[in-house]
């Protein structure tokens, strides 16, 4: 499990200087970009009853817009910020629309990052802002239309952060759900891989108890025979000789299974891997355990140690289906 959590970890150190400076570029642009658009707006003749754009409110406009550089770290405070500034605007008699947007954007920001209580909140300072400013030029104004914009420009800002909201922490979800199947996938494979290799290592076993029993019968028969029989002793050393190298053989094959992963392999692969040759190398330690095709070598030597054993091939032989019956007689 450890795997998936270093892997979740990498993967959220590579992407989160990266995200940090796109969202900082963002933000930057938005905030540039509002304090451009309400600095030109301002230069425009303002509707009857507002004044024109002074150095004050451009003073105003600027502080509104920048605010919007920390709305991802701090969404609540940014908000809170641009719209008492947005009404310390109002108040001063500019007109509202120059500074109506960084609000709306705090908004957005607060309802796709804050709990519902905080960002209904939000919503209502935002109304009751645009209603102090239809208030406050009352005579030059049509309170209906007013009380119209103020209700649903901050609800359809609202739903739409709302909506954003859910749908980062649905991808967030998602997200967490992908790295916990890799990891179970990776802890699949390492199971597999290690049930396999204790597979391959009892057949192994088996193998090499075959061939220590090859070499005590083989011993037994050299010290029975060498004082009448020397040349069948010194055969029979012979076999011991070779029998025993490749037990050894073996016996190192299945220590390497045992002990040897991926990352020890020269060629990357697993024992579980498909080998990318059809006919494995027999030197290769990582080849199968020998199988049935190598019986007639077996019976060979226990032939030579002096037990008469015939074999019958019942059928006709078919890779590894094959009926063997094998009788020996002492």
């Amino acid at each position: 499990m450890h795997a998936g959590f270093g892997l979740r970890e990498a993967l959220a150190e590579g992407h989160r200087p990266w995200s940090r400076y796109r969202s900082l570029a963002v933000d930057s642009g938005l905030a540039l970009g509002y304090v451009g658009a309400g600095l030109l707006l301002g230069r425009e003749r303002p509707p009857a009853g507002w004044q024109p754009l002074d150095e004050l409110g451009a003073v105003l406009t600027v502080l509104v817009g920048l605010a919007l550089l920390a709305r991802r770290l701090a969404p609540v405070a940014v908000f809170a910020t641009s719209n008492a500034l947005w009404i310390a605007f109002i108040a001063c008699g500019y007109w509202p629309v120059v500074n109506s947007m960084p609000p709306l954007l705090g908004l957005y920001t607060v309802a796709a990052t804050r709990g519902l209580r905080t960002s209904v909140g939000c919503a209502v300072a935002v109304t009751g802002t645009w209603v102090y400013a239809g208030l406050g030029n009352a005579e030059n104004s049509s309170m209906p239309t007013v009380l119209a914009q103020a209700v649903l420009f901050p609800a359809v800002v609202f739903v739409v952060g709302r909506g954003s909201g859910r749908l980062a922490e649905r991808n967030r979800q998602f997200a967490e759900l992908t790295f916990q199947l890799r990891e179970q996938q990776e802890e699949n494979a390492r199971r597999a891989l290690t049930e396999e290799r204790v597979r391959i290592a009892r057949e192994l076993h088996d193998v090499v108890a075959h061939h220590m029993s090859v070499i005590s019968l083989q011993a037994g028969m050299a010290s029975y025979v060498f004082p009448t029989d020397p040349a069948a002793g010194r055969r029979a050393l012979d076999t011991i000789a070779g029998t025993s190298r490749e037990a050894l053989e073996e016996m190192r094959r299945m220590l390497d299974l045992l002990r040897v992963g991926r990352e020890d392999r020269p060629d990357g692969r697993t024992d579980l891997d498909p080998d990318p040759d059809l006919d494995p190398d027999p030197d290769d330690a990582y080849a199968p355990a020998p199988g049935l095709e190598l019986l007639d070598r077996l019976l060979d030597r226990v032939r030579g140690a002096g037990v008469h054993v015939t074999m019958e091939v019942v059928g006709t032989p078919r890779g590894s289906r094959r009926a063997w019956n094998c009788a020996s007689t002492g």
